[in-house]
């Protein structure tokens, strides 16, 4: 009996120690020496209906694996697998990433763009996925909110509408117009011909005090008269700005 009983414990503890080691193993090679990070970028997460998102995968692989008794380590290979889940029934492989790692700290960097355009206005979930033989890894998601493009006019008063006549530019041009086209030139060719007068009176006066008199005063009363011309449009032109009117 007490050989039977040192028997099953002998067989018991066997047993325990085989599933131990079993456990370990299992657990060892489910620990897996590659290490990831996975990042993504969006430009932006609202926009007009039909416009473009765009963005960026970045997927770093690194192999930590421990070096054997010779100094090397297993070789490790494979490739993920990155896919874009855009919410409004479109999606695409944006790029797929292989991988091969022979040595320990072995570095793999795989960078991909994305773009898509939201034909319709609407709250949509943007999924970027990383998978790997089929199986889900990894995954980013980001809200994404799509306006319409109608823009509701708001209403406006009478006097929004109308132009007020104190900013109204075409006040100063029409006075510019009038002055210099008709006014100005006016004046300038009558000054001339004042100017002409009195010089006619001085010149054939034949010694006559009386008529040489009469040419100064002609000739004084039209350069009296430009120049009052001139100051009376500054004024205007001075009053205008202070009102806000702006000539081009």
């Amino acid at each position: 009996m007490v050989s039977l009983a040192k028997k099953i414990l002998w067989i018991a503890i066997s047993i325990f120690l085989i599933c131990c080691w079993s456990d370990f193993n299992c657990a060892s090679a489910q620990t897996s020496p590659i290490t990831l990070e996975f990042s993504v970028n969006v430009d932006r997460l609202s926009l007009l209906e039909g416009e473009e998102i765009t963005g960026k995968v970045i997927l770093r692989i690194y192999y930590n694996a421990p070096a054997n008794t010779e100094g090397t380590t297993t070789k490790e290979e494979g490739e993920f697998q990155i896919l874009a889940d855009y919410g409004d029934g479109k999606k695409e492989e944006v790029g797929k990433c292989f991988y091969s790692f022979s040595k320990k700290d072995d570095y793999a960097e795989c960078i991909y763009p994305f773009s898509h355009k939201y034909l319709k206005p609407g709250n949509y979930t943007l999924g970027i996925l990383l998978q790997k033989n089929g199986s889900e890894v990894d995954r980013r998601e980001f809200k994404i909110e799509v306006k319409s493009r109608e823009i509701t006019a708001t209403p406006t008063s009478v006097a929004d509408t109308l132009p007020s006549p104190l900013k109204s530019t075409s006040i100063v041009e029409q006075i510019n117009s009038i002055f210099y086209n008709l006014i100005f030139k006016f004046i300038i060719f009558g000054v001339i011909g004042m100017l002409m007068i009195g010089g006619y009176f001085m010149i054939f006066s034949q010694g006559d005090p009386q008529r040489v008199q009469q040419g100064k005063k002609i000739i004084f009363y039209s350069l009296i008269g430009l120049i009052l011309i001139i100051v009376a449009w500054g004024i205007i032109y001075f009053i205008l700005n202070v009102l806000g009117v702006k000539n081009k």
